[in-house]
C-alpha cells in the first residue's frame, strides 16, 4: 500500500468503535485527523446534525477527505446533509468521499458488490438512504466515493470472549449464520480505498467463514474456560427484539471477491478463530470473574 497517496488531513463524523481504530492508523501514517466525538486519536469538534463546532466551518475549507460512521436516522445521515447545505459555499475540493454503511442493505442470501440493494427493515432503508446522500454529495463534488458495507463488527475488547466474562453473553438456538468483520480489517480496508479512489465504489470487508452465534460463542468459551449462557430460543421473551429481528431477517452470506480483487487486499483475520485467538492473546476474557449460570 503506497501511504504517500493517502489525503493529508480527514475529517471524521461520528468517530466511534470501527472510526477511533481507522483514525489511529490514518494518524500512524500522518494524516492529519480531525474527528467530531473525543476519543482516540486525532482533533476534536462537535457535531450532532443540529449544533454544529464553529471549527467544522474551518475544518471543512480544507480536508481532502471526509469519513461518516454516524448512525442513519429517519433523514438519512446529518452529517451528508449538512455537507450538502455548504456545497456551493466551500467543499468542493474534496478529494474523496468515504461511508461506513451495513449489509443490512441486502436481503438475506448470498450476496457481493453488484447484488442490487433490498432493505427489509427500517434499518437497512435508512443505510440507503444514507449510501445515496453520500454518492449524491461525492457527484456534486466531482470526488471519489466508497461505501462499506459491513457486517458484525468485533474486535478488542467487543467479541465473544468479553461477551461471556462481562455475562453479557446471548446463546441463540439458531442456525443462521453470517460472516463478520475485525475492525482492524476495516481500517486496513478504508486506507487501501483512499489510496485506490474511484468514483462509485462499493466494498464488503468480511472474513471468510460465515458462522452462527452459537459457534463462536462456544469456541470462545472452550478457548478461555469461561461458562456459557443458558440457550435461548428466538420466540424467548427474553431476547431483545433487536436481536430477535436479527435472526428473522435470514442467513446472509458475503461473496467479496471483488473486493479483494480490486484493492489488493485480504483479512488478516480471515476466521472468527483467528480473531478471538488474538483477542484471548491480548487479554481478553482474561480479567473478569467468570459468570455464574442460572
Amino acid at each position: 500500500m503506497h501511504l504517500s497517496a493517502l489525503p493529508q488531513s480527514i475529517l471524521i463524523f461520528g468517530q466511534g468503535y470501527a472510526a477511533s481504530f481507522i483514525a489511529r492508523m490514518l494518524s500512524d501514517a500522518g494524516v492529519r485527523v480531525i474527528a467530531t466525538r473525543r476519543v482516540a486519536a486525532g482533533e476534536v469538534r462537535g457535531f450532532d446534525g443540529e449544533a454544529v463546532d464553529a471549527r467544522l466551518l474551518q475544518d471543512i475549507a480544507g480536508v481532502q477527505a471526509v469519513l461518516s460512521s454516524i448512525p442513519p436516522d429517519a433523514g438519512g445521515d446529518p452529517a451528508a446533509r449538512w455537507l450538502a447545505a455548504l456545497l456551493q459555499a466551500s467543499i468542493r475540493h474534496l478529494r474523496w468521499l468515504g461511508y461506513l454503511s451495513s449489509t443490512a442493505v441486502y436481503a438475506a442470501g448470498i450476496v457481493d458488490e453488484a447484488t442490487p440493494v433490498a432493505p427489509q427493515d427500517e434499518t437497512g432503508r435508512r443505510r440507503v438512504l444514507a449510501e445515496s446522500q453520500w454518492q449524491a454529495l461525492a457527484d456534486a463534488c466531482g470526488a471519489a466515493s466508497a461505501m462499506f458495507r459491513l457486517p458484525a463488527i468485533y474486535g478488542p475488547g467487543r467479541n465473544a470472549l468479553a461477551q461471556l466474562a462481562e455475562g453479557k453473553a446471548r446463546l441463540v438456538d439458531s442456525p443462521v449464520r453470517f460472516n463478520r468483520v475485525h475492525v482492524e480489517d476495516i481500517a486496513r480496508i478504508v486506507l487501501a480505498a483512499m489510496v485506490r479512489p474511484r468514483k462509485g465504489a462499493v466494498y464488503l470487508p468480511c472474513d471468510e467463514v460465515p458462522a452462527s452465534q452459537a459457534e463462536v460463542l462456544r469456541h470462545a468459551a472452550a478457548l478461555s474456560g469461561l461458562a456459557l449462557p443458558p440457550a435461548q430460543t428466538l420466540d424467548d421473551p427474553a431476547l431483545s427484539p433487536a436481536l430477535r429481528r436479527f435472526y428473522q431477517r435470514g442467513e446472509k452470506r458475503i461473496d467479496n471477491s471483488s473486493t479483494y480483487q480490486e484493492l489488493d487486499w485480504q483479512p488478516l483475520y480471515r476466521d472468527y478463530r483467528q480473531g478471538l485467538e488474538a483477542a484471548w492473546q491480548a487479554g481478553d476474557g482474561r480479567d473478569y470473574s467468570t459468570p455464574t449460570t442460572a
